[in-house]
């Protein structure tokens, strides 16, 4: 149950974050789609390069795949200043809840299963974990409504549309692209 209470004061911690930012995002700009390849071999690149790399690589390449991401939703949403200014701070604490929820709910997890491990299993037991493994879903969930209704008034609705679209492609992009030169890394007489 602290758990629980610490991941509640942590949501409300990232609540107070966002609304206190006021951060300027300047030069994000970048134009030409032949840049952008070529900034995504670069960084794929640079990733397969790297022992472990990818999603749960080193920190480098987790900043440069998130720095890529916020180049390519500067470009894609077409953001002025003043939009980025306010955008990318909310979307930050977004992912950073999310983040927190995934720890969280990791370490919940592995509760449960250490208590399903136990002989007898004591339905007593899990009951606590499963309850906190609710409420740190239904505290996302309220969490990330609010910050997207924040996100939402920041945007146009088309860019809101774009948002959905990119959110739902990058991740799937960017593993395909890493995959595909990976594959070509480890082919005879290609490159290491």
């Amino acid at each position: 149950m602290r758990e629980v209470r610490s991941q509640k004061s942590k949501v409300k911690s990232q609540k107070s974050k966002v609304k206190g930012q006021k951060s300027k995002v300047k030069g994000l700009r970048v134009g030409g789609l032949g840049l952008g390849f070529a900034l995504a071999l670069v960084f794929a690149g640079f990733v397969v390069a790297q022992p472990g790399g990818g999603r749960h690589g080193p920190p480098s390449a987790n900043r440069k795949l998130e720095a890529l991401r916020i180049w390519r939703l500067t470009q894609e949403l077409d953001l002025n200043e003043d939009q980025a200014a306010a955008f990318f701070p909310k979307l930050k604490a977004m992912r950073g809840l999310r983040h927190e929820h995934r720890m969280v709910r990791r370490a919940l997890l592995d509760e449960l299963g250490e208590r399903l491990a136990e002989d007898p299993v004591d339905p007593a037991r899990l009951t606590p974990v499963l309850d906190s493994l609710v409420i740190i879903e239904d505290n996302l969930r309220e969490a990330e409504l609010e910050l997207r209704q924040e996100i939402n008034a920041i945007l146009t609705i088309e860019q809101q549309a774009r948002l959905y679209v990119f959110e739902a492609s990058f991740d799937r992009q960017a593993r395909r692209v890493i995959s595909e030169i990976r594959e070509d890394r480890d082919k005879p007489g290609g490159r290491r």
